[in-house]
């Protein structure tokens, strides 16, 4: 499981035991979204950074600023071979 915090970390759940397997730092501000691949975390925050994490490493391997404004949605695309692409669009 994974859960952000207003503090602006990021953390890995194991949802047997209740421990925490990892605490990814890369926000300043509150982490409002969080989601993953069998590869890669995503995390969004309220200074709209998106990190998108090596899940196991816990490696940030891209910090995207000024990613969203509000009322907008977000569409990420990320392979190894290239950097990430975003598209937006008003909701």
């Amino acid at each position: 499981m994974i859960s952000g915090a207003a503090n602006g970390g990021v953390r890995v759940w194991d949802v047997v035991s209740g421990e925490c397997l990892q605490h990814l730092r890369g926000h300043v501000k509150s982490v409002t979204a969080v989601t993953c691949t069998a590869e890669h975390l995503l995390s969004v925050s309220l200074e709209s950074v998106l990190c998108i994490w090596d899940r196991a490493r816990g490696e940030c391997l891209h910090r995207l600023k000024q990613v969203s404004k509000r009322g907008e949605n977000v569409l990420v695309t990320y392979s190894k071979q290239k950097e990430p692409e975003l598209k937006k669009e008003k909701t």
